[in-house]
């Protein structure tokens, strides 16, 4: 099965709907993913209780660098 990491512009429009206080649901509904994906996506980048896209996107960016092999 096919999936893809999240964008930056997804990240952006995610704070935005969250700030919105846009359910879960609603929010997979927009951005055309699993409410489930967003779950993880706020669980495995909240640094200090708080979501930042840029820091997300570093955070994502340097767990698949770490899994490259050489």
């Amino acid at each position: 099965m096919s999936y893809s990491h999240f964008t930056l512009d997804e990240r952006i429009i995610l704070l935005q709907l969250l700030k919105k206080q846009y359910s879960l649901r609603s929010i997979s509904d927009i951005l055309g993913r699993n409410a489930s994906s967003i779950s993880r996506e706020l669980s495995r980048n909240t640094v200090n209780g708080s979501y930042n896209p840029y820091v997300a996107t570093s955070l994502a960016y340097n767990r698949r660098k770490d899994t490259i092999k050489a």
